[in-house]
């Protein structure tokens, strides 16, 4: 139960952290869009146009994170090897007891 409680705890507070950085990339964007139209207002209409369509590529179509699936994977990866290890850890403390 102990082992099973250890794993969702840091699970779950991974997965917290990784939402949060989630979040303050989100905020970032959104702040970068807003400014864009006060920016782009004293400028050309060409030179706009330009600088509108690098723009479009940056944001549109990019995933916030491209590391999510890897990166819970590799959490879940290093908990099963910790897990497995406090496993081996216990069973020997048991057998020294016993004994």
């Amino acid at each position: 139960m102990i082992v099973v409680a250890v794993f969702l705890v840091t699970y779950f507070f991974k997965q917290a952290t990784h939402y949060r950085k989630l979040s303050d990339i989100s905020k970032a964007r959104h702040l970068e869009l807003e400014a864009i139209p006060s920016f782009l207002a004293s400028m050309p209409d060409e030179m706009q146009n330009e600088i509108k369509k690098d723009l479009a590529l940056k944001y549109f179509g990019q995933p916030l994170d491209e590391k999510h699936n890897s990166s819970t994977e590799n959490i879940i990866q290093d908990q099963i090897k910790s897990s497995t290890e406090l496993v081996k850890v216990a069973t020997s403390l048991m057998k020294t007891d016993m004994c």
